[in-house]
């Protein structure tokens, strides 16, 4: 008996070797022991970092999802302070609105401001309320210059019916109004 080893483990051990003396069993059992020795060797070690690095991954993500829409929020935030008017007030919507009903020749009927409980940053919602008379062409010329102008308002309602050659429209148009600065003390 050599060094302690039983003659059984030996003659396994050398009939072990004798089959690795075949070049393809060789490399089957070489590819074998790199392969555990990767798995044990480096990825179980890492196996905790790298579950921490994907967790930071997802969070990273996440925030970079986050400034995208925050960026594009200001983005439409600009746009949209771009087609408001610098002094938007209700007397200035209703100068507006007066100049587009003149220039399409429509018949106004009334034309009035409804105040909504709704605010957009520091501006107050106002539904205007258009009822005027007209041919089709006269209603679409209204219709277009509120709707494509350079300002920002939009027709969230209308109604027309046809009544002895001529239409009556009934519009509800949503805009948005400054708050008036009243000065406090004097």
């Amino acid at each position: 008996m050599e060094a302690g080893i039983p003659p059984q483990w030996k003659a396994q051990w050398d009939q072990v070797l004798l089959q690795l003396r075949d070049p393809f069993k060789l490399r089957v059992v070489t590819l074998g022991a790199v392969a555990l020795l990767g798995f044990f060797g480096v990825y179980r070690p890492m196996e905790s970092g790298i579950q921490t690095l994907r967790r930071d991954l997802k969070a990273a993500e996440q925030r970079l999802a986050t400034i995208r829409q925050v960026q594009q929020l200001r983005a439409t935030r600009v746009k949209l302070l771009e087609s408001l008017p610098e002094h938007a007030t209700l007397n200035f919507w209703q100068e507006h609105f007066l100049s587009a009903i003149r220039e399409s020749n429509v018949e106004l009927r009334t034309l009035e401001s409804l105040p909504k409980k709704q605010k957009v940053g520091d501006l107050q919602v106002f539904y205007m309320e258009i009822e005027a008379d007209g041919d089709y062409g006269q209603i679409h010329n209204l219709v277009s210059s509120i709707e494509n102008g350079r300002w920002f308002a939009r027709i969230i309602r209308m109604h027309a019916k046809g009544k002895h050659g001529t239409i009556q429209a009934k519009m509800t148009i949503a805009v948005l109004v400054a708050p008036d600065k009243k000065s406090h003390g004097a």
